[in-house]
């Protein structure tokens, strides 16, 4: 493993910014914003993060850090002149025959309808969390439900979660990612220093293909990244097709379009980073506006049969000891960004998220703080469709564990 640090320390206004770049092997390994938060004695400002490769995170296994800093006058100042309002918008009426499987300690199913939460049964490992309950380190959809993996720090396990709420384990895919048009995936495999591409479930035989992170399975090839690149590679012999020299964040966008998101550059409380559009099939790099008031990335959600994805701009302190989250939607085509009603809020962003159901509506659920004097939050649930002006919503109850809403999967019941 090798890594490398920079030759200064940059000061912002009293804050000491360090940037730490390593590479594990051919991963990236991505060093990621968490949190801002007080010290004990209220003279200092303490700055969490947690590091690992995106495949690692996947698998739970990432660093986690925090550093102080004297003096807090400077939040005041980042980018806000005040605080934001929570989210608003009009009343949520109706049925939204929807289900959220919340990856939570332990997950659970919350029926948006009836306002009930069921905690699934025969999720372990187990007991060796602090909460005693194992930890969710990854979800995403899978037909039916969701995959979830647990993890207890000790040991690793992955479940399908079904909307009624019922687990069943599942064979362990750590870098994994659906087939395009098919409810097949596609495995890669590490072994010995070299690594193997296999269609699961499918009759092809696997190939012998570059190691890194599977990211994407798009109209030009199978998309794996590594420390400095995104390879193009086709799936039936795991030859690289093109290799695109991109640092930095990369999200997935699109897999009928073939496009990737970087965001790169240094990215602080005063400055934002840079968003560049990847096109797979050209190797082309668009530069995008950065259209947010807000200088992180946290999330990106893809629409499932149309253009558009979703992505969450956030701040850790705007000004402080409030967060804030703005979500924009982008046209990969056309590059051009629109914004979501209602939207920058106030938001406690790692117990919020948003997503899209199959039927092409984007789910989000906010959760802020409602009185910081009585220790009391409120969360609510959007449900928005493309075309509409407004985000209507609905109060929901918090619950009552460390993880929120901070991943879910809508399902349409």
């Amino acid at each position: 493993m090798a890594g490398r640090w920079p030759s200064s320390l940059l000061h912002d206004a009293g804050l000491v910014r360090v940037t730490v770049e390593w590479e594990l092997g051919s991963a990236r390994l991505d060093f990621i914003p968490h949190e801002l938060y007080p010290a004990p004695n209220h003279r200092a400002i303490c700055y969490r993060w947690v590091m690992g490769t995106r495949a690692l995170r996947r698998a739970g296994l990432v660093v986690a850090a925090s550093a102080c800093m004297l003096g807090a006058g400077w939040l005041t100042g980042a980018l806000a002149a005040g605080s934001l309002p929570p989210l608003t918008g009009p009343p949520l009426s109706g049925p939204t025959h929807l289900h959220l499987i919340v990856g939570n300690t332990p997950p659970v199913v919350f029926d948006v309808d009836t306002g009930t939460t069921t905690t699934v049964p025969g999720v372990v490992p187990g007991p060796y969390t602090k909460t005693g309950q194992p930890l969710v380190t990854n979800i995403v959809p899978a037909t039916g439900g969701a995959i979830v993996t647990v993890s207890n720090v000790r040991t690793y396990a992955d479940y399908f979660i079904s909307a009624a709420g019922t687990a069943q384990p599942v064979a362990p895919a750590a870098n994994a990612i659906p087939a395009r048009n098919s409810d097949a995936i596609w495995t890669l495999t590490s072994s010995h220093g070299s690594c193997t591409l296999q269609l699961v479930p499918g009759s092809r035989p696997a190939v012998r293909a570059p190691c890194g992170t599977l990211e994407l399975d798009s109209p030009a090839g199978l998309v794996i990244t590594t420390a400095s690149y995104a390879l193009v590679v086709d799936p039936s012999t795991g030859l690289v097709l093109r290799r695109i020299r991109a640092t930095g964040q990369l999200e997935r966008i699109s897999a009928s379009s073939g496009f990737l998101l970087q965001v790169s550059g240094q990215s602080s409380q005063f400055v934002h980073g840079k968003l560049v559009l990847i096109n797979l099939a050209t190797g082309t790099q668009r530069h995008l506006r950065w259209p947010s008031i807000l200088p992180w990335v946290q999330r990106v959600a893809v629409e499932p049969h149309g253009p558009l994805v979703a992505v969450g701009f956030v701040s850790p302190a705007y000004p402080g000891p409030q967060q804030a989250n703005d979500i924009w939607l982008l046209n990969p085509t056309t590059g051009v960004f629109t914004h979501l009603p209602g939207f920058p809020a106030q938001e406690s962003v790692k117990f919020s998220d948003m997503a899209w159901t199959s039927d092409d509506r984007l789910v989000v659920v906010a959760e802020s703080i409602a009185s910081i004097a009585q220790n009391t939050t409120r969360a609510v649930l959007g449900v928005w469709q493309p075309g509409q002006t407004t985000l209507p919503l609905r109060s929901i109850p918090t619950l009552a564990n460390s993880g929120g809403y901070s991943e879910f999967v809508p399902i349409v019941r």
